[in-house]
């Protein structure tokens, strides 16, 4: 992506591990005719799971994403972090 122009990348000063990853005007643009699409993707998928269903799945998927940010975040850190149960 970085070959595309479509972020820009830099070693954090304080963590030289780190990279912090941003979008470039580039990348905003393609974002922004992405979404759309993928926005209709989410709804053709969504539309046959009734709203009962996605309220029952909500919390476990929230939980899930959480679960996965703690996982990259220890795996940045090099440590564990506990990760919630269901």
């Amino acid at each position: 992506m970085s070959r595309e122009g479509l972020v820009k990348t830099k070693r954090d000063p304080d963590d030289r591990r780190l990279v912090n990853v941003t979008l470039t005007s580039k990348g905003r643009e393609l974002m922004s005719k992405a979404t759309p699409v993928v926005e209709e993707i989410i709804a053709q998928v969504m539309s046959s799971i009734s709203e009962d269903n996605v309220a029952i799945l909500e919390e476990p998927l929230r939980i899930i994403r959480q679960n996965t940010q703690y996982g990259l975040e220890g795996f940045a850190n090099h440590s564990q972090l506990p990760a919630k149960k269901l």
